[in-house]
């Protein structure tokens, strides 16, 4: 049977796309407690005027692009007595809707099938809730920009590639995750090798040039703080054996027996380059959304510094592939999301209510099953477009 395609584009399915998506995040914001003291404490030095880079420790591990929102929303919060905390958090919020309206003008305007069904399960799903309306991270920011670069030139390449190239590098500025994709890009884009190197330029251009200032100032203390993070074993490989070995001792470990976390991150970043370099020597023959996916879910399943806010890197582009596996993994996500809040920062989830605290060796029993789903469904979905494709993306993705 041949499914049914949506009805043409309508202001009114958007408008409601977007109140629904902005009633889910700014509900648990308003209940939210201050959890956002990371980017308080990288606002005081922009506020005073001294350099990020020297005065802090593991706090900003970014380009300077980003580095005035934090001050921003101090200043507006003194302003408008508004707390630090929802002011944060609603730049947060307000970057996942509007990947809600990009997803359905993406799909509606190229007729897919469903568009507002899969643009109200993306307004509702929980990953991106957690991650921006409960925990506040500015890198839902990064996301949409990444995921724009890709949407703007399904509607012309030519038009619309240096509008494009912005795009991933304002990510690129924002978090340099997206940095990733931008081979992918331009092996994939049908264009002269002029346009090329004009892509290539436009999107790593700006983040490099803010960068000089520092580099200036003090060179040792920026690369320092950009190239000796990390990231958390929140998730993947390194934080099932620690959840393991914290359910065998009935005891909450923040890391492995004798320092061996650490050990293993390094290894996982050299593993998953070699394998990203395979990715790489594919991506001539593979859909450009499919070379991103498969990017993003190679992380998850090896790299062992994965924070609860990455897991949001991969959903926008999820739903616009669709199919069977973006159900599976919001399921195991918000799963593996929930137990770790609930495990390690139990105000996250409750804001102003009082914490509920099941017995840890229960909580314990579910880090281990939902971390070990999450990285079933990832490596699952990995082997799959590894053989198949795009799937029901269809041929008009790029």
């Amino acid at each position: 049977m041949t499914p049914q395609r949506d009805a043409p584009f309508r202001r009114t399915d958007l408008i409601l796309l977007v109140a629904l998506a902005s009633v889910a995040r700014i509900a648990p914001i308003l209940n939210g407690t201050g959890w956002t003291d990371l980017y308080a404490q990288q606002a005081i030095p922009i506020l005073e005027h001294r350099n990020i880079y020297e005065v802090t420790r593991s706090i900003f591990p970014y380009s300077p692009v980003s580095m005035f929102l934090p001050a921003l929303c101090a200043k507006l919060t003194l302003l408008l007595h508004v707390p630090f905390s929802i002011l944060m958090k609603l730049q947060s919020a307000a970057a996942d809707v509007c990947i809600v309206a990009a997803l359905y003008l993406v799909l509606a305007k190229k007729g897919h099938a469903n568009a507002r069904g899969w643009s109200l399960f993306y307004a509702l799903n929980p990953v991106s809730i957690l991650i921006t309306g409960f925990h506040g991270n500015i890198i839902s920011i990064a996301t949409l920009s990444s995921f724009l670069a890709y949407a703007v030139l399904l509607f012309g390449v030519e038009r619309h590639y240096r509008l494009s190239a912005l795009l991933l590098g304002l990510g690129i500025g924002f978090r340099s995750y997206p940095v990733l994709f931008l081979p992918f890009f331009l092996i994939r884009l049908r264009l002269p090798f002029r346009k090329r190197m004009s892509y290539l330029l436009h999107a790593t251009v700006p983040t490099a040039l803010s960068f000089l200032p520092f580099l200036a100032l003090d060179p040792r203390a920026l690369l320092r703080e950009v190239f000796t993070y990390s990231g958390a074993t929140d998730y993947g490989l390194v934080a099932l054996l620690r959840a393991v070995h914290s359910l065998k001792g009935s005891a909450l470990l923040y890391g492995l027996p004798g320092g061996l976390h650490v050990a293993l991150s390094g290894v996982s970043k050299y593993v998953f380059f070699a394998a990203y370099a395979v990715l790489l020597a594919l991506a001539p023959r593979r859909q450009l959304i499919v070379s991103i996916a498969s990017t993003v879910l190679l992380f998850y399943c090896v790299v062992a510094g994965i924070s609860s806010q990455y897991l949001l890197w991969l959903l926008p582009f999820a739903f616009l592939i669709r199919g069977r596996m973006p159900s599976l993994y919001v399921g195991a996500a918000t799963w593996a999301l929930v137990n770790f809040y609930w495990l390690y920062h139990p105000q996250i989830l409750f804001g102003r209510f009082p914490v509920v605290r099941p017995p840890l060796r229960a909580l314990l029993t579910g880090e281990v099953m939902g971390l070990s789903l999450l990285w079933i469904v990832c490596l699952a979905w990995l082997l799959r477009l590894s053989t198949r494709g795009a799937g029901r993306a269809g041929e008009e993705m790029l």
